[in-house]
């Protein structure tokens, strides 16, 4: 039965199939240093168990340069709003007056 309906073009998935439209990937343009910035936060183990300290890093996406960091026992939304005036005051970046 299967070689007939291959054969004649039928032999695939009956079911309905569920089609997605296609994504729209994110592309972020820079022509020079100090346009883009990107940052994360990790957590870092700490001297004894259930000890973490949390690493705050800024980087240029155009030199991969890191332009800020720290390292703080919590994470908290003042501190990261702290760090990121701090970059964008100490790089000169246009604008950040």
């Amino acid at each position: 039965m299967y070689r007939i309906l291959s054969a004649a073009g039928q032999n695939g998935e009956r079911r309905r199939q569920v089609t997605h439209p296609p994504r729209t990937i994110l592309e972020l343009v820079v022509h020079g240093p100090s346009q883009v910035f990107a940052w994360d936060i990790t957590r870092l183990p700490g001297p004894a168990k259930s000890i973490w300290f949390h690493a705050y890093v800024i980087s240029d996406i155009f030199s991969r340069c890191i332009v800020g960091h720290t390292v703080e026992r919590a994470e908290t939304a003042e501190r990261a709003e702290e760090l990121i005036c701090e970059t964008i005051t100490s790089t000169g970046t246009p604008g950040s007056a």
